[in-house]
C-alpha cells in the first residue's frame, strides 16, 4: 500500500510505501510529515562540517577553536576538560515542564549544558581538524580517520602524504583528488581505484603511469588514452607537463572537454543489490542513498559505513543499527531517534545531543555513561518509562508550533531554529545552496597577490610559508571565500616534490570546486543512452533507471550492462 503524504515544509508530494511502514513500526515511531529532502535539510542544519570559530571557553574565557561560532547561545569547553571527571552534566538537570513545549525547553538546555568545543578522538598535532579520529599532523581535516601528514582533507580514512583531497580512502601522495580508494601519486584526479602515478584522469582501475586518461582498466603508459611504450611514454610526458600553473589549467580544460566523450554509468559503485543513488558499495536493499559502504536495509541515508536497518541517517555508521533521522552518530549504536552527535556504544537514545555511551535517555545533553535520564536528570527504570510516555503524548496533544507554522511533534527532528548553527555555518549550506555573497576579510594585510605568485614553484623558496596571500577568487564565487590564504611548510615540502605550482585560489574555494563533483543529492528517471548494436540490444537501448545525474548533464549516461561492456 502506498501512501501519499503532503510536505508541512515545501508542500512536495512524497510517498511512504510498505517498508517504510514497516520501518516505522519497527522503530516504534509515526510517519513523517516532511519530506526526504526537507529532512535531510533540518539535520544538516545541526551539523558544521569544516568551517572554524573563535569562541570563548566557559571555563576559562580564553577563546578556543571551536565549530560553534561565537554568535550561537551554546557554550563550549575546550575538549580535554569536556572529557574529564571535573564536571557533572547532570547537575543541569531539570524537572519536565508540562506547560510548556518540549522544544522550547531543550533548547534551554541545549544553551545551558556547555558542549564540547570539537569532536575528535586521539589526534596529535591536529588542531585545526574537527570529526576527526586518530589523526597525526592532520591540517584542516574534517571527517577523516586514521590519517597522517594530510592538509585540507574532506572525508577520508586511512590516508598518508596528501593535500586538498576529497573521499579518498587508503592512499598516500596524492593531491587534489575526489573518490579514489587504494591509490598512490594521484594528481588532479577522480573516481580511481588501484592506481599508482596518475595525473589528470578520471575513472581508472588498476592503471599505472598514465595522463589524462578516462575509463581505462588495467593499462599503462597512456596519455588521453592513448597507449606508449614506457621509452614513449616518459618523453612525450616530459614536453606535457613542466608544473606551470597556467600548463596545468590548460590540461585541466583538455580533460574536462574529452570527459564528455566517454559515457559514464549511471550510478558509482559496485557489489550492490537492490540500491538507488550514488557512490554505493557492497551494499543491499538501500534505497535513495548517497556515498554509503557497506549498508543493508536503508533508506533516505547519507555519508554512512558497516550499518544496517536505518532511515534518514546521515554521517558516521560503523556498526550502528535501528537509526532513525540522526546525525553523525557512529561505532556500535542502536535504536537511535532523533539524535546527534551520540557515540560510541550507546542505544535507546531520543531527542539527544552529545551523549556518549549511554542508554535509555530522552531528551538530554553532554551526558557520559547515563542510564534512565530525562533532561539530564536521574530516575529510576519505572520512572523513567513513565515519564517518557507522558512527554510523548504531551508533545502529540501540545506541539511546538514555528514561527512559520511548521508543526513539530514527536517524530520530528529538531527544529533548525534551534540550531546552534546558522544555515551559512552549516552543511545545509553545503549540500542546498543558496546565492551566498563571499564573506571578504579585511582582517588581514595581503603581503603577496595573486598575479605575483611565479608559474612554477621550482622558482619560490620556503620565504612564502606563512604570508597572507590573495585569493584570486575573491568576489568572484559563492564559495564563502574568505578572501586570503597562507601556506604551510608541510605543503609546501610537498608541492616542492612533486613539482606542483602552488594554488591561487584559498582553501573554501578549493573545497567547494572539488565538491562540485559531487552529483546533488537528487534523483530523476532517466534512460540508458547507449545506441550500439554490439551491447545486446538491436537499436537504442531502452534500459529506465532512477539516477543523479540530471537531464541538463552533459555526460553519455549508460546503464550498468551497456557500461560494462564498453569499459570492461
Amino acid at each position: 500500500m502506498l501512501l501519499s503524504v503532503k510536505c508541512q515544509s515545501c508542500s512536495t508530494l512524497f510517498h511512504i510505501d510498505e517498508n517504510d511502514s514497516n520501518f516505522y513500526l519497527k522503530m516504534q515511531v509515526p510517519a513523517p510529515t516532511f519530506c526526504p529532502k526537507c529532512r535531510l535539510f533540518r539535520r544538516s542544519m545541526w551539523r558544521n562540517e569544516h568551517f572554524f570559530f573563535k569562541k570563548k571557553e566557559e571555563r576559562t574565557g580564553n577563546f578556543i577553536f571551536s565549530t560553534y561560532p561565537p554568535s550561537s547561545k551554546v557554550k563550549i569547553y575546550e575538549h580535554s576538560y569536556w572529557w574529564s571527571d571535573k564536571w557533572d552534566p547532570k547537575l543541569y538537570g531539570k524537572e519536565y515542564n508540562f506547560n510548556n513545549t518540549f522544544f522550547k525547553q531543550f533548547a534551554d538546555l541545549l544553551h545551558n549544558v556547555p558542549l564540547c568545543a570539537r569532536s575528535i578522538e586521539t589526534c596529535v598535532n591536529s588542531d585545526y581538524s574537527n570529526h576527526a579520529t586518530n589523526a597525526k599532523n592532520a591540517y584542516l581535516c574534517f571527517n577523516a580517520t586514521d590519517n597522517e601528514d594530510v592538509s585540507y582533507g574532506f572525508r577520508l580514512s586511512g590516508s598518508q602524504d596528501c593535500v586538498d583531497i576529497y573521499e579518498t580512502k587508503d592512499s598516500s601522495l596524492c593531491y587534489e583528488t575526489f573518490s579514489i580508494v587504494d591509490c598512490e601519486r594521484m594528481f588532479w584526479s577522480s573516481n580511481c581505484a588501484n592506481c599508482y602515478n596518475v595525473w589528470f584522469s578520471d575513472n581508472c582501475r588498476n592503471c599505472n603511469d598514465c595522463f589524462g586518461c578516462i575509463n581505462l582498466r588495467n593499462k599503462k603508459y597512456c596519455i588521453f588514452n592513448e597507449e606508449y611504450t614506457k621509452s614513449e611514454y616518459e618523453k612525450k610526458l616530459g614536453t606535457m607537463y613542466d608544473g606551470s600553473y597556467l600548463q596545468v589549467e590548460e590540461i585541466l580544460k583538455k580533460v574536462a572537454n574529452l570527459r564528455e566523450k566517454f559515457p559514464v554509468q549511471y550510478i558509482h559503485g559496485n557489489r550492490n543489490k537492490n540500491v538507488t543513488g550514488d557512490y554505493i558499495y557492497a551494499s543491499n536493499n538501500s534505497l535513495d542513498c548517497f556515498v554509503i559502504h557497506n549498508i543493508d536495509n536503508a533508506r533516505f541515508s547519507q555519508f554512512i559505513r558497516h550499518s544496517k536497518d536505518v532511515y534518514d541517517f546521515t554521517n558516521w555508521g560503523l556498526a550502528c543499527e535501528l537509526i532513525y533521522e540522526s546525525a553523525n552518530c557512529g561505532e556500535n549504536c542502536q535504536n537511535l531517534k532523533f539524535c546527534y552527535e551520540c557515540w560510541p556504544s550507546s542505544h535507546n537514545l531520543e531527542y539527544c545531543v552529545e551523549c556518549h555511551s549511554s542508554s535509555y535517555c530522552f531528551g538530554c545533553v553532554g551526558l557520559k555513561k547515563a542510564t534512565y535520564c530525562i533532561f539530564n536528570k536521574q530516575y529510576s527504570k519505572e520512572e523513567y518509562f513513565s515519564l517518557r510516555s507522558k512527554i510523548i503524548e504531551q508533545m502529540n496533544i501540545t506541539p511546538y508550533i514555528s514561527s512559520d507554522g511548521l508543526v513539530y511533534r514527536y517524530g520530528e527532528f529538531f527544529p533548525p531554529e534551534f540550531s546552534p548553527l546558522k544555515y551559512e555555518e552549516s552543511s545545509a549550506s553545503d549540500y542546498f545552496p543558496k546565492d551566498n555573497i563571499s564573506e571578504i576579510s579585511n582582517k588581514y594585510n595581503i603581503e603577496i597577490y595573486s598575479l605575483e605568485i611565479p608559474e612554477k614553484v621550482s622558482d619560490i623558496d620556503d620565504s612564502i610559508v606563512g604570508k597572507v596571500i590573495e585569493c584570486q577568487d575573491a568576489q568572484k564565487c559563492a564559495h564563502r571565500c574568505v578572501g586570503v590564504f597562507k601556506i604551510t611548510k608541510m605543503e609546501f615540502q610537498f608541492y616542492k616534490r612533486f613539482n606542483i605550482p602552488l594554488p591561487r585560489i584559498c582553501p573554501n574555494c578549493r573545497f567547494y570546486t572539488r565538491m562540485e563533483k559531487l552529483n546533488p543529492i537528487k534523483m530523476w528517471d532517466r534512460e540508458c543512452m547507449c545506441k550500439k548494436s554490439t551491447h545486446g540490444h538491436k537499436n537504442k537501448c531502452v534500459v529506465k533507471f532512477k539516477t543523479n545525474y540530471s537531464p541538463n548533464n552533459p555526460q553519455i549516461l549508460y546503464c550498468e550492462d551497456c557500461y560494462k561492456r564498453e569499459v570492461y
